[in-house]
């Protein structure tokens, strides 16, 4: 490995979500071994603790914004260093990425972390397919989103899931309190709202249940309004972003997430890893589908359906048999998914690349 060697994230911010958090995760953990920075192109904000080893450069939020100004930005700071690896998520950075990376001679991995058919618009297709044919290498969480791409691509591609963060809680032991927990992004994407009809439903069975929501979003006013409208104001909590969530649910009676569509839940994730018995929508491009198998270690519904989330919420509260298997089994994930056991996949697919 050449002695000036780096590992470049180029990211639009690092403020909380899911695709951040991973990147955190990773420029961590790999910066025990490289240089590693950070580039931001869109906002400053940073919701995560960083290792001192890892040097982010904001640098370019104090230029004028445009497609060509970011490439040339790029290209010229990707010059400085042609010992290389560039690591881009998000797909519109994707393509600065691969064009300024491909322009200054470095190597460049990008990842898909969402549903690809709903990332970019349409028309951007071929533009991406023709971009992502000449990366070094293209990780995917799921092979749904794999499969969505040309053979070309996908024959550059791999899969990895996301890494647990450290010190997740202990599974919890004990009688369970009577709450149904979710983790979201307040977005439409979310469905949210679904979540808010399904628990009405489930209520008139079960009326000492109450539905927490922890997370924000541009939707947050909306929904407290449409809980309320529902009856549901003394029900419905809206927790907002708790640091310590993961301690705050682990008694929960059931962990449930709706969205419409979702690339691989950290939520979800980390929620199964706890031993909390978790129903998701099987919502492309198969993120769940990923980690859930049916029945055995989780639940999986279909994306809008609110008779049959019902029906798995009717299940898990009132067979308490089947809601400590599924949940004993889901945290096996965590000999999976561990930080290291994620993190050195990658470390590996990067090596391969300097050799």
């Amino acid at each position: 490995m050449p002695e000036n060697f780096r590992v470049v994230f180029i990211v639009p911010s690092l403020k909380s979500g899911g695709a951040e958090r991973v990147i955190v995760t990773l420029a961590n953990y790999l910066s025990k071994n490289y240089k590693v920075e950070i580039w931001m192109m869109v906002d400053t904000q940073v919701e995560y603790s960083l290792s001192e080893d890892v040097q982010v450069d904001m640098s370019y939020s104090d230029i004028k914004k445009g497609g060509i100004t970011r490439i040339v930005w790029l290209v010229n700071m990707l010059k400085k260093n042609r010992s290389t690896v560039v690591i881009s998520f998000m797909t519109k950075l994707n393509l600065y990425a691969i064009v300024a990376a491909k322009l200054a001679n470095v190597k460049v991995i990008v990842s898909e972390r969402n549903d690809p058919s709903k990332t970019i618009s349409s028309k951007y297709n071929g533009i991406r397919d023709l971009l992502y044919g000449q990366v070094d290498k293209i990780v995917f969480q799921t092979d749904g989103a794999m499969r969505f791409f040309s053979k070309k691509v996908q024959r550059n591609g791999c899969i990895i899931l996301n890494p647990l963060r450290e010190n997740i809680p202990e599974t919890y032991e004990g009688v369970r309190k009577k709450n149904i927990v979710t983790i979201s992004r307040l977005h439409p994407q979310k469905n949210l709202k679904l979540m808010i009809d399904a628990f009405d439903t489930f209520g008139i069975n079960h009326p000492d249940y109450r539905l927490i929501i922890y997370g924000n979003g541009p939707m947050e006013e909306e929904l407290k309004i449409y809980a309320r409208e529902k009856g549901l104001a003394d029900k419905v909590i809206f927790a907002g972003v708790d640091e310590d969530v993961l301690q705050k649910i682990r008694d929960a009676t059931m962990f449930v997430i709706t969205s419409n569509f979702e690339g691989l839940s950290n939520a979800l994730l980390e929620a199964m890893s706890i031993g909390l018995p978790c129903i998701s929508t099987d919502s492309p491009p198969g993120g769940a589908r990923m980690v859930i198998n049916n029945g055995k270690n989780g639940i999986l519904v279909p994306v809008g359906d609110k008779d049959e989330l019902v029906k798995a919420m009717n299940r898990i509260a009132s067979d308490a048999e089947f809601a400590g298997n599924i949940g004993k089994k889901a945290s096996d994930i965590r000999e999976k998914i561990g930080e290291e056991i994620i993190c050195e996949q990658w470390k590996k697919l990067i090596s391969n690349l300097i050799i």
